[in-house]
């Protein structure tokens, strides 16, 4: 071999020394950069991740807010609620119920007797109530001692539906009726408006047979709530 030749084979030596260089560098030079591009998507995901978790945190804490805002006003309109239905049983006026009225119609066993009736003057919702009832006993036979708008408050007052009599069993059916649905007899007493004076009742209805009461209902104003 001479030397010419060996020249040629050291040439291609270091040419594919060279070439295998470059080829490991520029795989070299390629993993790099595919590493980096992975990493920096890698931030760029947690980066949006953490932009989605603030964002999903913040929407539900106005969620939150807005659910707790909407408990205060749902508060609100209850509270508002239960104050108008008071006000509204506090003014509105007294009304025998369906059943009362059928009750009291039922009370045949007691038919002959005499009930006295007594409202007071100028009360026409006690007036109206009072004639509630005197139409319901007139159905179950009971005679009527009619005295409605009679009473004059002369010192005292008396409110709510009270009831008393001689006849124990009348006065106990009666007020067990009128203590049905709202409770009329709930509430009755005798407020003192002034110490000298007295409670008069005067009587312009009509007063059946002569026979006295059995039992008495005084329809009295009604009750302050």
């Amino acid at each position: 071999m001479d030397w010419a030749s060996i020249d040629g084979l050291s040439s291609l030596i270091r040419n594919a020394n060279w070439g295998i260089a470059s080829s490991v560098l520029l795989t070299f030079l390629f993993t790099v950069v595919v590493i980096v591009a992975d990493k920096k998507r890698e931030g760029l995901t947690r980066q949006e991740e953490l932009a989605k978790k603030e964002e999903i945190a913040g929407i539900n804490k106005l969620a939150g807010d807005a659910n707790e805002r909407a408990g205060k006003l749902e508060k609100e309109a209850a509270d508002l609620t239960a104050q108008n239905l008071r006000l509204e049983a506090a003014i509105a006026p007294r009304r025998l119920s369906g059943r009362q009225e059928k009750e009291l119609a039922s009370l045949t066993t007691f038919a002959r007797k005499v009930v006295a009736i007594k409202s007071y003057s100028s009360d026409t919702e006690g007036l109206v109530l009072a004639t509630q009832i005197v139409n319901a006993l007139t159905k179950a036979g009971i005679r009527i001692e009619d005295n409605r708008l009679t009473l004059q408050p002369a010192g005292s007052v008396s409110f709510g539906v009270s009831v008393d009599g001689t006849d124990k069993t009348l006065v106990e059916e009666l007020k067990k009726v009128l203590a049905l649905d709202g409770d009329l007899i709930k509430g009755s007493s005798v407020m003192a408006m002034n110490r000298g004076g007295v409670s008069m009742s005067v009587g312009f209805g009509v007063v059946s047979g002569g026979q006295p009461p059995a039992g008495t209902i005084i329809v009295g104003a009604k009750p302050i709530k």
